[in-house]
């Protein structure tokens, strides 16, 4: 299993619903697509993110995996994170503010590096 695997993996065994995208991600391309299954992450981020209670800490632990993943010193982590998470979360539209506040320091300014480069 590549890192990026492995990832995706300790996201999915976060909450059931994420785990259950995982499992229509794999029935739908045969396998695990990291960079792929980001973009359903990122959806999935952003339809929490307005929510209270169980789902606001959902949202915040997703998002503290995330900035453990920049600080990992995998590349190939680091990239995923950059590549399919922050570059796509213009795709929450309005949520997006709400997941860049919450961001944590690297991943925060991995998302202005991101900005500046559109």
């Amino acid at each position: 299993m590549t890192p990026t695997q492995e990832f995706v993996e300790r996201l999915a065994a976060m909450d059931v619903r994420i785990a259950e995208l995982l499992a229509k991600h794999i029935r739908d391309n045969d396998e695990t697509l990291p960079h792929v299954f980001m973009g359903d992450v990122v959806q999935f981020a952003g339809e929490i993110a307005g929510h209270e209670g169980r789902d606001s800490n959902l949202l915040d632990a997703i998002l503290w995996v995330i900035e453990r993943a920049l600080r990992s010193g995998v590349p190939e982590v680091e990239e995923l994170v950059v590549v399919s998470f922050l570059e796509n979360l213009e795709q929450t539209e309005d949520a997006y503010a709400e997941i860049a506040r919450r961001l944590g320091p690297e991943s925060g300014r991995a998302l202005e590096i991101v900005e500046r480069e559109r």
